[in-house]
């Protein structure tokens, strides 16, 4: 989908969620919507709560206030697998693969979620592979790979549940200069099949051009939401990054 007008309707709904450990507020009020097709980038410094929101669309973490809504179903409180169910997958900033199956088993894993017998998720995992340009290691163990096949390896395995949204957490950390550009082809090609993604993502020169809209975190509030050119120009933005108070 080429055309940013041209996004249908809002696929999830994050209203006023806030989180809390104790006596720390890592997500404070934050509200922010993703429509199918999109790409949408969340950034913010260290600690600005990126993570911590993931984990509670995700399901790892219940919010202490406020609610989540995905393709118009109320998940907060519910488990990772019924939002897994629901069509709602992540992947991890410390990539999170079975490092004594194959790449080959690892997304067939994924694949049970949807399909019930061995054969239909191994031909449905071996398509995903190829998709994901993993044909050549599909029989390697997990302990043998590179971080940067790791992180594809995750990716198919979260493709193999058959997402509507994807939530990618650092996919790009870890990554050479030619891992990187291979993962943002990657994403293309994902959102070509119709799946939506969210995206947190350190590193600047690749999330903003790919991004239909970013979403910027300070301290566990949003201080900015808009287009790469808007939220690039913010003072509010600039000050967050730089450490300067306004």
């Amino acid at each position: 989908m080429s055309d940013k007008e041209d996004f249908k309707m809002s696929l999830l709904e994050v209203k006023n969620v806030t989180k809390k450990f104790g006596g720390l507020t890592a997500v404070n009020s934050v509200s922010l919507s993703v429509n199918e097709g999109q790409i949408v980038g969340l950034i913010g410094p260290n600690g600005a709560g990126k993570t911590t929101l993931f984990n509670c669309i995700a399901g790892l973490f219940c919010p202490n206030s406020g609610e989540i809504f995905f393709n118009n179903f109320k998940i907060n409180g519910k488990q990772p697998h019924e939002i897994c169910e629901k069509g709602l997958v992540r992947t991890f900033q410390i990539v999170k693969i079975l490092n004594k199956l194959t790449v080959l088993d690892n997304v067939i894993v994924g694949a049970f979620l949807r399909s019930k017998n061995v054969k239909s998720a191994k031909k449905k995992a071996e398509k995903i592979i190829d998709f994901c340009s993993l044909s050549h290691v599909k029989h390697a163990k997990g302990s043998e790979l590179t971080v940067g096949i790791k992180k594809r390896v995750e990716v198919a395995r979260a493709l193999a549940t058959d997402p509507k949204l994807i939530l990618f957490d650092e996919v790009m950390a870890g990554l050479n200069p030619k891992e990187g550009k291979e993962a943002v082809r990657l994403i293309y090609k994902i959102r070509e099949l119709g799946i939506t993604i969210l995206m947190v993502e350190h590193v600047m020169e690749i999330i903003m051009p790919i991004s239909d809209k970013i979403v910027v975190l300070e301290l566990g509030k949003k201080i900015m939401e808009g287009s790469s050119e808007e939220v690039s120009k913010n003072e509010k933005v600039i000050n967050a990054y730089l450490g300067v108070k306004s």
